[in-house]
């Protein structure tokens, strides 16, 4: 059931040219590849930032979003959160933030914000709103039914309205091809995706969801060390710099949780 189920997801993720150039920059490190297959609306968004603008300019912002979550979940949720739960996000964001930049001197730190009026920063930071929105949705869903529940019938309303805009633009074939030539790859993934994604629907019914997107971005540090291990990239001062501070963030909300 899971190859069926996720077949038009792995193929439109494949097929949209904004998604594939995406996907690029997530084989870098950039963004999990079961959050660019399950957020369908969202990844043309961020593809255009990626288009638009260098990879060291929008990431930093487009990765913002559990700053962005943290003030809609005290708004609208009203969560607390402690000073030691802010500041484990602040620690969290700005390893993001540094993990792809060139450098760390003033120029290159305050580079991305600068760069503000351009529009790749703009549909970067719309990126990073969107995600903290749906992760806000994710709360609401598992406070009303179970976790298990709720991403059973968000699949069921994606593929529903995902299937006939794969088919639309580019045919039964092209989906039945792909299945056919990547079957185990969809099998595969596509049960680590949901599995993944249940677990963290299942952490968010107990605890913050702003703590949740935080620790989250340790999957940034995973892309960055698959990408020193399997692609041969250089880690670097500035990347081992942003992991460490990532990872002191989310041992901070460990503690705060």
């Amino acid at each position: 059931m899971v190859d069926v189920l996720h077949l038009p997801l792995h193929d439109a993720a494949r097929l949209l040219r904004p998604a594939a150039r995406l996907g690029a920059a997530a084989g870098r490190g950039a963004v999990s590849g079961g959050e660019r297959r399950r957020r369908d609306p969202v990844f043309p968004v961020a593809g255009a930032g990626v288009e638009l603008g260098d990879l060291s300019v929008v990431y930093p912002l487009a990765r913002s979003s559990p700053l962005f979550l943290f003030v809609l979940a005290v708004v609208f949720l009203g969560e607390e959160v402690s000073l030691w739960g802010v500041l484990g996000i602040l620690m969290v964001v700005l390893g993001v933030y540094m993990i792809h930049l060139k450098g760390l001197s003033a120029g290159e730190l305050l580079k991305p914000l600068k760069s503000l009026r351009g529009r790749a920063s703009q549909f970067a930071l719309l990126t990073a709103l969107c995600t903290s929105i749906y992760s806000l949705v994710d709360k609401l869903g598992v406070t009303t039914v179970a976790p298990l529940a709720y991403a059973f019938w968000l699949d069921v309303f994606v593929v529903a309205f995902l299937t006939p805009a794969v088919l639309w633009r580019r045919g039964w074939a092209v989906v039945a091809a792909e299945g056919k030539g990547n079957a185990l790859q969809v099998v595969v993934s596509g049960f680590l995706m949901r599995f993944g994604y249940v677990l963290v629907l299942a952490a968010m019914a107990l605890a913050q969801v702003s703590y949740i997107l935080s620790v989250r971005q340790l999957s940034v540090v995973i892309g960055v060390a698959l990408g020193v291990g399997l692609l041969g990239e250089r880690y670097g001062g500035v990347r081992l710099l942003g992991s460490i501070t990532i990872f002191i963030g989310v041992v901070i909300l460990g503690a705060a949780a």
